[in-house]
């Protein structure tokens, strides 16, 4: 996983109306950023699961957000994607979890 998968999540959600609460630095460690709309309704918590220097890499002071190995929804598990190669596959997966994030709050 790299910057370049941050990135495009990023562009994606403000593509889709979801505002990046939580800051966007991407060179510090963070397992959550919190999004929601502009407006500030629908609060949900992206968590990313670091994992790119080990399992010690928070503590150490060596992880940052661009060792996330994949994210999924708080409380929505089953809303994920896994940052693996940046291919056409992972082109096609980010846009089916923006989908499926973009219909939460119609429910």
């Amino acid at each position: 996983m790299g910057k370049v998968h941050l990135k495009l999540l990023k562009s994606k959600l403000e593509a889709s109306k979801w505002k990046i609460l939580s800051g966007y630095i991407l060179d510090k460690y963070s397992d959550c950023r919190t999004i929601c709309r502009p407006n500030g309704d629908y609060q949900l918590n992206l968590n990313f699961t670091i994992g790119g220097n080990g399992e010690f890499g928070a503590h150490l002071g060596n992880e940052t957000i661009c060792n996330a190995l994949g994210c999924s929804i708080e409380n929505y598990p089953q809303i994920d994607i896994d940052f693996g190669k940046y291919s056409k596959q992972f082109q096609v997966d980010i846009i089916e979890f923006i989908r499926q994030l973009n219909l939460l709050d119609k429910e």
